[in-house]
């Protein structure tokens, strides 16, 4: 019955010997059937690309202490060259008085969920970062016309335009942050050279600018390499940029 299971499934005593194991984790860890203390092919990791666990922290050493845990969240570098992200929990178990300690090891595939799970992020991510561009020059541009001598009528449609677009604003904002949640997957830092962030950003708020009588420039011609996420960064400028245009008094 436990072969017909995805789960891959072990029965662990407290001298961490493998009591019991389906088929499923047999084949996942590359073990023997024949002789299941040999260690397997596999080898575990703390995230994806990260660092080998630590015997003491791996889950059959957690399940022989009698730890219970839920949803313990690991890689595993398989012997032909996968990756698996895996989801593993222990449960307790009830033994006859002349039988040894032993808890159950549970371990999930989880890496076709977790593969959907960023895909659904990233696009998240791109959605929110293309409406965030031009809904900045909404508001900027909104800002300077409520700033004018307008008729009483005009003033309240631009009052509705610039409440829509705080809402919008505070929408791309919790987007973000739900893809900020902790996950399971490589982090978005990577080398970028700053002053294409720093020129990407000006360039958007120009139109703004002019028309409020700002001048607003970039100049560097030396390369910038950072590590960071490119996304965020775009943010922080964003913002900052913004309120140098609102706020700075016409020339």
């Amino acid at each position: 019955m436990l072969n017909g299971l995805d789960a891959a499934i072990a029965r662990v005593d407290r001298d961490g010997r493998l009591l019991g194991a389906n088929e499923s984790l047999l084949s996942l860890y590359g073990l023997d059937p024949r002789d299941t203390s040999r260690p397997g092919r596999s080898v575990e990791y703390d995230v994806k690309g990260g660092t080998a666990l630590r015997e003491y922290d791996r889950p059959f050493a957690r399940a022989a202490r009698g730890e219970l845990f839920s949803d313990y969240r690991l890689w595993l570098f398989e012997s032909e060259g996968r990756r698996h992200a895996l989801s593993a929990s222990t449960r307790e178990l009830a033994n006859a008085p002349t039988e040894p300690e032993t808890t159950l090891l549970v371990i999930v595939d989880i890496t076709d969920a977790i593969g959907a799970d960023d895909a659904r992020r990233t696009l998240a991510r791109t959605v929110t970062h293309e409406l965030a561009n031009p809904l900045t020059a909404i508001i900027g541009y909104t800002d300077l016309l409520l700033a004018e001598d307008l008729s009483p009528r005009n003033l309240e449609r631009l009052e509705l335009i610039d409440a829509a677009s705080a809402r919008m604003e505070k929408l791309i904002s919790e987007v973000l942050r739900a893809g900020g949640r902790e996950r399971l997957v490589e982090e978005p830092w990577r080398r970028i050279d700053l002053r294409e962030v720093v020129a990407a950003s000006v360039d958007s708020f120009a139109p703004a600018a002019a028309a409020g009588d700002i001048a607003i420039s970039f100049t560097g011609s030396d390369e910038a390499p950072v590590v960071a996420d490119a996304f965020r960064l775009r943010q922080v400028f964003d913002n900052l940029i913004s309120n140098a245009v609102k706020y700075t008094p016409r020339a």
